[in-house]
């Protein structure tokens, strides 16, 4: 039996659950010539509803052979109408020797567990207790993970190429169900918490 390619394992998972799709492989069916012929460019992108919600799940990876650039991530993301940009991580002993300043909330908890990097307050805004908790539960089993909000780059799916985004976001592909479930159910909640 062939081995399915991480795309056509997304693809099924997308149909089991239902869930609209598209692919790199999509775009490739109905284009004669490819933009740029050293760059690999593949991606999946499920549109997963929750409640009155729309969110993204974005598997991409990029790679540039003329400069060996890559770049590879899981997310799960929604549109925003807030133009801050924000970067929260489950804090690591490594953060401890960086001379950045992080942003302090007044909550012992977050500021024990959680780092913060943005220019603004987002604490009030966008980071509750109960979402810094599952933020850090999710990171037990999807590592390494972290919150972001940022002008968006994500210029393959129509609907967030323009504005902010808010996501969920990993450095590499989820391909197990198991997982993919954590990560929707999990990231979902957090990102319906704003």
């Amino acid at each position: 039996m062939e081995e399915l390619s991480s795309v056509e394992i997304l693809e099924k998972y997308s149909l089991r659950h239902g869930y609209e799709f598209m692919t790199s492989s999509d775009y490739e069916k109905h284009n004669l010539f490819p933009l740029d012929p050293v760059l690999n460019t593949k991606y999946c992108v499920s549109k997963v509803r929750s409640g009155n919600e729309t969110f993204y799940l974005c598997q991409h990876d990029y790679f540039a052979t003329r400069t060996g650039m890559r770049n590879t991530y899981c997310g799960l993301f929604k549109s925003s109408n807030h133009p801050v940009e924000f970067q929260i991580t489950v804090r690591d002993w490594m953060d401890n020797l960086t001379l950045h300043r992080h942003q302090k909330t007044g909550s012992p908890f977050i500021d024990k567990n959680l780092v913060i990097s943005s220019a603004e307050n987002v604490y009030d805004r966008y980071l509750t207790i109960k979402s810094a908790e599952e933020i850090i539960s999710l990171s037990k089993q999807v590592a390494p993970i972290k919150m972001i909000s940022a002008e968006s780059y994500i210029h393959y799916v129509p609907e967030l190429k323009k504005g902010y985004i808010i996501g969920i976001v990993t450095n590499n592909w989820l391909t197990d169900d198991h997982l993919l479930d954590l990560f929707i159910e999990k990231g979902t909640r957090i990102l319906l918490t704003i």
